[in-house]
């Protein structure tokens, strides 16, 4: 993994696959990313979150990739993605 340690209601996350799902609009992108969430204290989780992310940013995140995720206090927990650039493999 990484040294960087996650600030409270985020935790890090592994790519496991990129799927692009809608075009490219002002120089933007939708992905669909499929993570393994591997959050402090907790069991990892595997789950899919969609994003809107910036072209040039979505080209690094491939499989093996890390990310880091924001979680929501809701139940079930929502995902969304906290920083695409903080954590790269």
């Amino acid at each position: 993994m990484t040294e960087h340690q996650p600030a409270a209601g985020t935790a890090v996350a592994v790519v496991i696959e990129q799927r692009i799902v809608a075009g490219r609009e002002a120089g933007m992108v939708t992905v669909d990313l499929l993570l393994d969430v591997l959050p402090r204290g907790q069991d990892p989780f595997r789950t899919t979150v969609r994003a809107i992310l910036p072209i040039a940013r979505a080209r690094w995140i491939r499989p093996g990739a890390q990310v880091l995720v924001a979680i929501g206090d809701d139940d079930p927990p929502t995902l969304g993605l906290a920083a695409v650039h903080a954590l790269q493999e």
